[in-house]
């Protein structure tokens, strides 16, 4: 009898200090601070800037997955690229500011 009562016992603490399996799958989400940036739309150097800030600033509170934060940066820095041969390879047009490039001709 005593083996049973200390086994029952020892069952009742573990079951009572052990975390909710609730709480601890179903975390709450939290909307990470880029997102509001990112749905406005990015047009210019400063805000890709600011992104990247918060895109690290979310890592680093963990509102964002590593994995979807390099899929964003990856995007992000095509972009970039895109810009940059733009700039670079870009012909001017009368009354526009600014290049146009044509990838296809």
């Amino acid at each position: 009898m005593k083996k049973n009562a200390k086994t029952s016992k020892n069952l009742v603490s573990a079951q009572s200090s052990s975390p909710k399996k609730d709480e601890e799958s179903n975390p709450t989400p939290v909307e990470p601070h880029c997102r509001k940036v990112l749905e406005a739309g990015v047009n210019e150097i400063g805000q890709l800037i600011k992104v990247f800030s918060l895109i690290m600033a979310d890592l680093i509170c963990e509102r964002l997955t590593p994995q979807l934060a390099n899929s964003i940066t990856n995007a992000g820095g095509k972009l970039m690229k895109a810009e940059e041969l733009k700039q670079k390879y870009g012909r001017n047009n009368p009354g526009q500011d600014g290049k146009e490039l044509r990838l296809i001709v």
